[in-house]
């Protein structure tokens, strides 16, 4: 997985782009991996995956969990990711938390993020 940027045209003329120096960036701070658990409170170490432990994903960007017993409507969820480098150096991140309920499908807490639930037949 390479190192990914977002160059927007904000028709500001001091925003310079320089490719040569994007080229040359240090490849050991590349993703190598990543790790997500699921947890019901993102402030807490012991909390952040009490549903799911951290789980390997490889590079995938997506995952799916299933067979979970989680709380409907009322129960706050959170998902962390933990990316490693290619230098085995970290950073997490986590959701802004989710409710879940039955045929309601997933309710984002703040409206965004991307969270995808497919209907169940």
């Amino acid at each position: 997985m390479g190192i990914t940027f977002f160059f927007l045209n904000t028709g500001n003329p001091g925003l310079q782009t320089d490719n040569s120096l994007i080229a040359a960036q240090d490849k050991s701070q590349q993703v190598a991996y990543y790790m997500v658990a699921l947890g019901t409170d993102r402030r807490f170490n012991k909390t952040r995956d009490n549903v799911v432990p951290y789980t390997y994903v490889g590079d995938n960007t997506s995952v799916v969990f299933t067979d979970l017993e989680l709380t409907p409507g009322v129960a706050l969820y959170y998902f962390s990711v933990y990316a490693f480098s290619k230098s085995f150096s970290k950073t997490l991140v986590t959701s802004n938390g989710f409710f879940v309920g039955f045929k309601g499908g997933v309710t984002c807490k703040w409206n965004s993020g991307i969270i995808s639930s497919k209907k169940c037949l």
